[in-house]
């Protein structure tokens, strides 16, 4: 299915050229703010696409066995947990907003938990897709997974990062489905982690109150700008302001008003409303579709992969990329709270674009060493057994 592997990619481009062009839309306000450069974001994330696509270059090219290998494989486990510590080591660790995901290294901030993601998945399938694994077995097929799982999902929490943790733990379940787990076993997780994910919140006070403001928008008709920062219900009503504001077609590149620090993440985890309020319902329409046709291309990578480790792999790469847009756009359109989750190619964040395109990379990889199609059988002209002119 290379033809799929290269449309993925091309989807890709679109979305993060579309990205580029709202930073140089939208970040010049927020840029001389906050730097005194109003070309602070765009230059940055230009710089942060090229790394993306040279890595994901790489990516493509190695042959997916190379992840599977025993020492790799141990490599990646010892760089998942190196990570999550690292995060936490005075010096080297900052936290923002009571959230504590970033490194510095050498000047530059980086969000280490966008790639355990990407290496978790990696892990869980190729424990799950060896032959010699039992699925149907609870204690290997369920249990082991899940205990090794379930430390990566505990260092995310550690970090206050819920979002992911919850997106890991949805792409991870269906990894385990697609390997041949009990229905059984699963719905005793999701149980788990459904009661799990409810006591977290309630006993947060702010991730319980980005919940009830959600809430609250919902049961009004039609929700009001509100003008204190300090409300929970700000950031979202000013996307839902801006997004209505822009109407069918937008009011144009480089008209927005919310970007006039009335929307403060509009180029992170809100850029969606940006592009509604200046391009308009079309396209943002248009960048459903886009995640949608990246998922339908994802599963078709899936279900032509060679074996069955890079099959449940292409499976939990493709499920957590889409799903993590539509968690964006969900939060963006009010239906979801608040989590932060960047809209993969399009948000600005360096971590997040250079893990989309190795997810793309990885993705492209496994394309190229698809199954062949098998030939179709030649029609044979010869005459039935039974002679039609003998009587």
């Amino acid at each position: 299915m290379k033809r799929s592997g290269v449309l993925l990619l091309l989807c890709s481009f679109f979305l993060s050229g579309l990205g580029i062009l709202m930073l140089a839309s939208i970040a010049d306000v927020q840029g001389a703010s906050l730097f005194h450069d109003k070309n602070h974001f765009l230059l940055n994330q230009i710089m942060y696409l090229a790394v993306a696509v040279l890595g994901c270059g790489a990516a493509a090219f190695l042959s997916p066995g190379f992840w599977f290998r025993k020492p790799i494989l141990i490599t990646l486990g010892v760089f998942i947990v190196v990570a999550l510590i690292a995060v936490h080591i005075p010096g080297l660790g900052h936290a923002t907003k009571g959230a504590s995901r970033w490194i510095r290294l050498f000047g530059v901030q980086v969000q280490p938990s966008e790639f355990v993601k990407i290496f978790s998945l990696l892990l869980l399938s190729s424990w799950v897709g060896a032959t010699s694994c039992r699925n149907r077995q609870f204690v290997p097929g369920v249990l082991y997974p899940v205990l090794g799982l379930g430390l990566v999902l505990l260092g995310l929490l550690a970090q206050h990062d819920l979002g992911s943790t919850v997106m890991l733990a949805a792409s991870a379940g269906v990894v385990l489905f697609l390997s041949g787990a009990r229905i059984k076993n699963l719905l005793i997780l999701l149980l788990i982690g459904l009661i799990g994910v409810s006591a977290y919140v309630a006993r947060d006070p702010e991730r319980l109150s980005r919940v009830t403001a959600v809430l609250h928008i919902r049961a009004e008709e039609s929700p009001a700008p509100s003008t204190e920062q300090d409300d929970d219900t700000y950031q979202l009503r000013m996307a839902l302001s801006a997004i209505g504001s822009g109407g069918i077609f937008g009011k144009g590149l480089g008209n927005s008003i919310y970007k006039q620090r009335y929307l403060p993440e509009n180029h992170t985890d809100f850029i969606l409303a940006m592009i509604g309020e200046e391009l308009g319902l079309i396209a943002t329409s248009v960048c459903w579709l886009v995640y949608f046709c990246m998922m339908f291309l994802g599963c078709n990578i899936c279900l032509n992969a060679p074996d069955k480790r890079l099959q449940l792999f292409a499976a939990g790469l493709s499920i957590y990329l889409c799903a993590s847009a539509a968690v964006n756009i969900g939060v963006v359109t009010g239906l979801f709270p608040t989590k932060g989750l960047a809209l993969p190619f399009l948000s600005y964040g360096g971590s997040n674009l250079i893990a989309s395109y190795l997810t793309v990379g990885l993705l492209f990889s496994i394309a190229l060493r698809s199954r062949p199609k098998p030939a179709a059988p030649e029609q044979s002209c010869t005459l039935p057994a039974t002679d039609l002119w003998s009587t």
